[in-house]
C-alpha cells in the first residue's frame, strides 16, 4: 500500500482517481489546488498532479514538493496542457491523458511509488 498525494482542480477527476487508487489498496490524500497540497506534512510515496491548474500548475507544485522531498516520484495527468507545460512535466515524470484508464493509472502510480522502480513501497 502506498501513500499518494493527488492534486487536481477538477473535483470530479480527483474523486475518480482517488477511487481508482483506493480500490487498488492505496491511501490517497487529495487537494484541489497546489498551494493547499504544499501544506501537506507527511511525505507521500508518490504525487499525482494535474499539469494545468489555475494559479500554480503541476510542474511548479512538483518542483516545490521536491524542495522538501528531493526524490519524490511524480506522475502527471493532463487534459489540455500547453506545449511548454507538457515538456516540463514529461521531464519530471510520466504523463497520462485524462480521463485515465484505471488499470493504467494504478500501474503507473505503483511503478513510480516503488523505490528505484523495483520491489514494493518501503
Amino acid at each position: 500500500m502506498a501513500q499518494i498525494l493527488a492534486v487536481d482542480d477538477d473535483e470530479r477527476v480527483l474523486r475518480a482517481v482517488r477511487r481508482m487508487l483506493e480500490r487498488a489498496g492505496h491511501q490517497v490524500t487529495s487537494y484541489t489546488s497546489g498551494p493547499a497540497a504544499l501544506e501537506h506534512d507527511a511525505r507521500p510515496d508518490a504525487a499525482l498532479l494535474d499539469v494545468q491548474m489555475p494559479g500554480m500548475d503541476g510542474p511548479e507544485v512538483a518542483r516545490l514538493l521536491r524542495v522538501r522531498w528531493p526524490e519524490l516520484p511524480v506522475v502527471f495527468l493532463t487534459g489540455g496542457a500547453t506545449e511548454s507545460q507538457m515538456a516540463e512535466a514529461s521531464s519530471m515524470g510520466p504523463v497520462l491523458e485524462k480521463p485515465p484508464e484505471a488499470r493504467k493509472l494504478v500501474g503507473v502510480v505503483e511503478a513510480a511509488a516503488r523505490p528505484c522502480g523495483v520491489g514494493g513501497p518501503s
